[in-house]
């Protein structure tokens, strides 16, 4: 079922078997039969567990590739710094001092970067580099939690969701209370 690169089988996720997922909860019922039900269920448990694991992951970890790429060649510091920034998940502010000589590349990268961050100058040569709020809120544990919460209620109430996850259910529990990311391996 995932058998893309990683990117490629999040994509996949996302564009395509969750709205599926949903759509057979939705639709089943009318057929007479349900996601409970194999084959459905051997799909839904696979679509929530590669979920759980590449887009909930935990309160420390965040699963989700950066949608923001450095595109620096020169491999300066403050860039490498940047980067740092961007993948911290409850910073939302850093002042930078870039040299003379990189401070123009800096800028150009930060207006490159410009749907996820902008800048100030506060003193001479120092650059006060800012997340936008949708970005930083985006990346959050509290943010991934809620979007998992609202895919799993669109399946199903606790007790269905249960049903279907028989003995990982458990595992899905406690990766919702963010002790731990979930372990997901497809059961076929």
């Amino acid at each position: 079922m995932w058998n893309a690169g990683r990117d490629d089988a999040l994509k996949k996720l996302m564009l395509y078997y969750i709205p599926f997922t949903i759509g057979l909860h939705t639709h089943l019922p009318e057929l007479g039969t349900s996601l409970l039900l194999p084959p459905f269920a051997t799909f839904a448990w696979n679509v929530i567990g590669y979920y759980l694991s590449q887009v909930l992951g935990s309160k420390t970890h965040n699963p989700r590739p950066s949608r923001q790429m450095l595109l620096c060649n020169e491999h300066c510091s403050t860039c490498a710094s940047l980067q740092e920034l961007l993948e911290q998940l409850y910073v939302p502010v850093q002042d930078f001092c870039p040299s003379r000589k990189t401070q123009e590349h800096f800028i150009d990268t930060i207006y490159e970067l410009g749907d996820f961050i902008s800048f100030t100058e506060v003193t001479g040569g120092r650059l006060r580099v800012v997340k936008h709020w949708d970005f930083l809120n985006s990346n959050r544990w509290e943010s991934r939690l809620k979007q998992a919460r609202d895919f799993l209620k669109s399946i199903g109430d606790d007790d269905f969701i249960e049903q279907l996850m028989g003995n990982r259910f458990k595992d899905l529990k406690v990766a919702l209370e963010g002790k731990s990311r979930y372990n997901y391996t497809a059961y076929e």
